[in-house]
């Protein structure tokens, strides 16, 4: 808003005063000289002349004569009627003043030298072309004021106009496009945040089309054994222990699969602040290993290498406990024998946590894709530790919202490395 008005407001301010110097220069040119010309000064030289030793009432009809005679016209009024004015102290030192009447027209005052009066010469009446070249000159300056402010907000109505076309185009099928506004533009601020409001809606409505193809894909399966194994008990006389496990397995899997879907869903619909706190990132990790520990993770063996030297962490724990948790169970599900996780915090406040495995690791070429929403790599030939493919797709919406990012490389160890780098501000919003 400030910008736009002081933009408009001096836009119009100098052009008022070129266009308005440009035509009263052009004025100037096509006016009489309203200078005391020697045409004034001999007429002034008569007049005082012809006054000299007349009474009042011979001075009248002098001036009616000398009135029929020039085309200029010659009266006097007694000098008081100039006291106490600006102009009346270079009056009364006997120099010529000139000036413009209400008329427009020239007029130039003298004292006399035989009387104590003020002798005023009119120029005479204003030829008619010259009050319509004023009006025409005035019309011109009106006019340009107005193609001014034309100009100025034609670059506003085209960018309005873009976006009010690309506005009518979100949420429709095709390639995104953001809107182009050069950086000069107005609405520039309002084309930048425009683009990053498109961009999450797309992600939005992308992330809503991989739930429901999930949803349908994944529910698929454990109903399809379900119904399977509920043929079988009854074509059977008797009640099978083994069937009944895998029935508790897949009703186990499909909860499973709909908490995950409802608590991804919730972190796409995320709409408030970061509470960020600086804490021990180690005793994070190490907590977390003792419950891993506990549960599947036997066999395996887990390194934790402290590089941060006590330095504490910023961010908000809650998000970045579960983005860990994600990290070290995608880890788990494919380490052979061992999982290392590292802790760096630099001199300029960068974070740094990865977490990396001696397993099959992640081809380059799938690197980009395994943070889309239900990707699993592996999950046919190694089913059994197959998830459900969103681990990796919160971990990176959660570092977004840290302002970092999430990198995937090869382990020195043979299997992947996963990455969080990030350098919060402290006050950020979802």
């Amino acid at each position: 808003m400030n910008r736009a008005f002081f933009s408009l407001y001096s836009f119009i301010v100098l052009s008022v005063i070129l266009i308005g110097w440009s035509l009263n220069a052009f004025w100037e040119t096509l006016q009489p000289d309203i200078d005391s010309t020697a045409e004034i000064q001999d007429i002034f030289t008569l007049v005082d002349a012809g006054l000299a030793g007349k009474s009042d009432a011979d001075a009248q009809l002098y001036l009616q004569k000398i009135n029929r005679q020039l085309q200029h016209s010659v009266r006097l009024f007694n000098q008081d009627e100039l006291a106490n004015t600006p102009i009346a102290e270079v009056i009364f030192s006997g120099e010529i003043v000139h000036a413009l009447n209400e008329n427009n027209a020239a007029v130039w005052y003298k004292k006399t030298a035989s009387q104590p009066q003020i002798m005023v010469v009119t120029a005479p009446p204003q030829n008619p072309g010259y009050s319509f070249l004023y009006l025409g000159l005035l019309i011109i300056f009106y006019l340009s004021i107005a193609l001014v402010v034309f100009l100025w907000l034609w670059p506003l109505t085209r960018d309005l106009a873009k976006l009010e076309s690309q506005t009518r185009q979100i949420g429709g099928e095709g390639k995104e496009q953001a809107l182009g506004i050069s950086a000069r533009s107005t609405i520039y601020p309002l084309a930048n945040a425009f683009n990053k409001m498109s961009g999450r809606i797309r992600e939005l409505i992308n992330s809503h089309k991989e739930m429901t193809y999930a949803v349908s894909h994944e529910l698929r399966t454990p109903l399809a054994r379900m119904k399977f194994s509920l043929a079988m008990l009854e074509a059977s006389d008797s009640l099978n222990q083994q069937q009944l496990e895998n029935l508790q397995q897949d009703i186990h899997e499909m909860e499973g699969l709909i908490s995950s879907l409802l608590f991804y869903a919730g972190f796409e619909q995320t709409n408030g602040k970061l509470t960020l706190r600086e804490g021990d990132m180690k005793s994070l990790v190490e907590q977390m290993l003792e419950r891993i520990e506990r549960g599947p993770a036997k066999g395996i063996t887990i390194f934790v290498d402290d590089q941060s030297a006590g330095k504490p962490f910023l961010c908000e724990w809650k998000l970045m406990e579960i983005a860990l948790q994600n990290l070290l169970q995608n880890a788990l599900r494919f380490a052979n024998s061992k999982i290392i996780v590292t802790l760096k915090v630099s001199d300029t406040q960068q974070y740094s946590l990865t977490v990396e495995d001696d397993g099959p690791g992640i081809p380059p070429e799938e690197r980009e894709r395994v943070f889309e929403s239900f990707v699993r790599l592996y999950a046919d030939a190694r089913n059994q530790k197959g998830g459900f493919g969103l681990g990796l797709a919160i971990v990176k919406r959660i570092i977004q919202w840290h302002h970092g990012q999430v990198i995937i490389d090869e382990s020195a160890h043979g299997g992947a490395l996963i990455g969080m780098t990030w350098q919060p501000q402290r006050h950020i919003t979802i």
